[in-house]
């Protein structure tokens, strides 16, 4: 925990390289740990949002290399943070089964399943039909990524598009609010929508 808690300080002196460089080796170190021990230590937790502010400086080269080193480990985390709240486990439970899949194409996809009472993020390549389908560019995912486009508004300006049930994206906002506030710890994410 100690190498979180020293990169965490040390992370905003670093350029996008630094950064691309040194967060694998971190990151290892929180699927070690665990996402549910690192939001309980008051230094480590910080990791997240420091590396949040991070990515709003960088170039959308920068972001584009550095989503598939961030983005599985962020997902694996917030299954995991999910799958440990019996508060979560008790809101999955009113929930519908659901698949939502974020699209950015010939970049990635990201599917969350509920499936059961049971919780599920991660990326993947597009498959099945989902319930809800969200696609966007990649300079718009980006904009999202970095918090200078909300979901919604994007939505709006025709810059996402969403294909199925939008309403399915509505079920999860609840979901993440709950996490927010059991684990003082913003997930982020579409947790606007």
């Amino acid at each position: 925990m100690d190498e979180i808690r020293e990169f965490t300080k040390e992370m905003s002196t670093m350029d996008a390289a630094q950064l691309q460089e040194a967060l694998p080796a971190i990151l290892e170190k929180v699927r070690e740990v665990g996402f549910t021990v690192l939001v309980k230590d008051p230094e480590a937790k910080k990791l997240i949002p420091n590396i949040r502010e991070k990515i709003k400086t960088m170039e959308s080269s920068d972001l584009e290399a550095l989503m598939p080193i961030v983005l599985p480990v962020l997902l694996d985390g917030m299954t995991e943070l999910i799958s440990a709240s019996e508060n979560a486990k008790d809101e999955l439970e009113d929930m519908d089964n659901l698949t939502i899949n974020l699209v950015v194409p010939e970049f990635m996809t990201i599917a969350i399943t509920v499936q059961d009472g049971a919780f599920k993020a991660e990326t993947a390549s597009e498959g099945s039909e989902p319930d809800l389908k969200i696609e966007m560019d990649k300079e718009v995912w980006f904009k999202l990524v970095k918090g200078e486009m909300d979901p919604v508004s994007g939505y709006m300006s025709g810059d996402l598009h969403m294909i199925g049930e939008i309403t399915k994206a509505m079920q999860l906002r609840g979901l993440f609010e709950l996490l927010s506030d059991e684990y003082d710890f913003d997930i982020g994410g579409f947790a606007g929508m």
